[in-house]
């Protein structure tokens, strides 16, 4: 499957609120067109820029044409530009509420990894972003027998804004969430923290409490477990064991030296995860719609 087939496979089997619109962003790279359609037109530029929109209108058309059959309005962008700043912009601008964006494969690592545009989406979106891996086998599977959500609660307002984004939307019948909460055993950070007199365990069990509330009262499943290590790599080891459909983390928005230093718990999720992970942004989660 092509990276256009496998993202439209991950949003068409999802039920999805009314009036929900997509907005597809094709960005053409310049360096990136492949070498023989140089050659073709001789090394001259606007016979390959027409050819390589051409390509990109009929995919673009073609996804906009499987999203309308499914119910989900839809217009199709072209641009000729750098794909990061096309896709910040226009998520910027329209504004979006959630991206999907393909994760790449690397055979010599025979895992799914980050590529450069979509780290820097990640990383810089203005909304929450949906990282997609996979074929469309899960997402079939998802539709018809619910999916396994596995939601990484870490006690902090960002993983109640998760929750609410993870609610506010419609499932497949039969999804049941998993909530995952990690505590560090030697470092634990205070910043966003809920306010709190009591042990992490404590905490983290009224978290879970309020969470387990606002997923209940949208009518879906869950079970919970707390452990203790590094989260990264308790949330990566949980989606991979547990057969996990999709992993659904909040972020902590840090930018610049600040996120370096500390480290991105969302980002490492979303590279290195067995399946799709969707990175939730408090800013946009806040919306209801999430459309």
């Amino acid at each position: 499957m092509t990276s256009s087939e496998e993202i439209v496979a991950a949003v068409v089997l999802r039920p999805w609120p009314p009036n929900t619109f997509a907005r597809i962003v094709t960005a053409i790279e310049l360096a990136a067109i492949p070498e023989k359609i140089w050659q073709d037109a001789d090394g001259q530029i606007a016979p390959v820029k027409q050819a390589m929109l051409r390509r990109a209108t009929d995919v673009t058309t073609h996804v906009a044409e499987q999203l309308e059959r499914s119910g989900i309005g839809a217009e199709a962008i072209v641009k000729i530009d750098d794909p990061r700043f096309v896709i910040l912009r226009q998520a910027e601008e329209w504004p979006a509420d959630l991206i999907f964006i393909k994760a790449h494969s690397y055979s010599n690592f025979s895992r799914w990894l980050l590529g450069s545009v979509s780290r820097t989406v990640l990383g810089d979106a203005p909304c929450s972003v949906e990282i997609v891996r996979g074929t469309a086998a899960p997402a079939e599977r998802g539709a018809r027998n619910g999916l396994k959500i596995l939601l990484g609660i870490d006690g902090s307002i960002f993983s109640i804004a998760a929750a609410q984004s993870v609610a506010a939307r419609p499932w497949p019948i039969g999804t049941i969430v998993k909530l995952l909460s990690v505590i560090e055993p030697v470092v634990r950070l205070t910043e966003h923290l809920l306010p709190q007199s009591r042990s992490d365990d404590q905490l983290m069990q009224e978290v879970l409490k309020q969470v387990e509330a606002i997923l209940s009262e949208a009518g879906l499943s869950t079970t919970r477990n707390i452990v203790r290590g590094k989260p990264k790599e308790k949330i990566i080891n949980e989606a991979e064991t547990w057969g996990a459909d999709l992993v659904v983390v909040g972020s902590h928005g840090r930018r610049g030296v600040k996120r370096w230093l500390l480290g991105s718990v969302s980002e490492a999720v979303a590279t290195h995860a067995p399946c799709s992970v969707e990175v939730i942004r408090t800013d946009r989660a806040s919306r209801s719609d999430n459309k």
